[in-house]
């Protein structure tokens, strides 16, 4: 599984530019804030808009057909490139971001 759905509304992937931190967008609509819709597919996901996160790292990704599409505007090596999302496991991950 690429995409751990929970309880209160969080879809939760791992960024592996963010070096293993958990990133959750908002897929409720009953939660304030920016909301996030996708094909609901965790093994192939896409979401409708980018996230950007700012701390403690700098982000910008696209997630689409189960991949992660990084932006030329982020620092690093994955600045460009497309990878493949990492199988979800909080046991082994980092922190949430």
């Amino acid at each position: 599984m690429k995409i751990n759905v929970t309880v209160d509304g969080f879809a939760e992937f791992v960024c592996p530019s963010c070096f293993g931190l958990i990133h959750e967008l908002n897929i409720s609509p009953y939660r304030p804030g920016p909301l996030w819709t996708w094909n609901r597919d965790v093994e192939c996901p896409t979401f409708n808009e980018g996230l950007i996160i700012k701390n403690p790292y700098q982000c910008h990704v696209f997630i689409e057909d189960g991949k992660l599409r990084y932006c030329t505007d982020i620092l690093g090596s994955f600045a460009g490139r497309t990878v493949d999302i990492p199988e979800f496991d909080r046991a082994n991950q980092g922190q949430t971001a």
